[in-house]
């Protein structure tokens, strides 16, 4: 999944503001690979190497560094907990900007 905002967007306004007077930083582009609640290990752990081997290629390395990305093979664990640090940063963004949906 790849999230562009727009910077001419109000609510886009608002986060960065927000975002700036909590003094956080924050990748407004997320892509993440995941695999489904019950997927057996075996199967995540084949993913997981076959997206180091992937990302680790001179090549598919280069084209992402030319985007400005960095991309990284996590753990389900250090997963889980990269999302819980985002829902708590953005739960606080969208109170201190006074952001809720219309």
């Amino acid at each position: 999944m790849k999230l562009h905002w727009s910077p001419k967007s109000p609510y886009v306004r608002k986060v960065m503001i927000a975002l700036e007077e909590l003094g956080a930083q924050s990748d407004l582009t997320l892509i993440r690979s995941v695999a489904a609640n019950g997927t057996p290990s075996a199967i995540t752990q084949k993913m997981r190497e076959a997206l180091t081997i992937t990302l680790n290629t001179p090549s598919v390395k280069n084209q992402i560094a030319a985007q400005g990305a960095i991309a990284t093979v996590t753990t389900p664990d250090e997963y889980k907990k990269l999302m819980q640090q985002e829902s708590a940063k953005w739960a606080l963004v969208l109170k201190k900007g006074q952001i809720t949906l219309e």
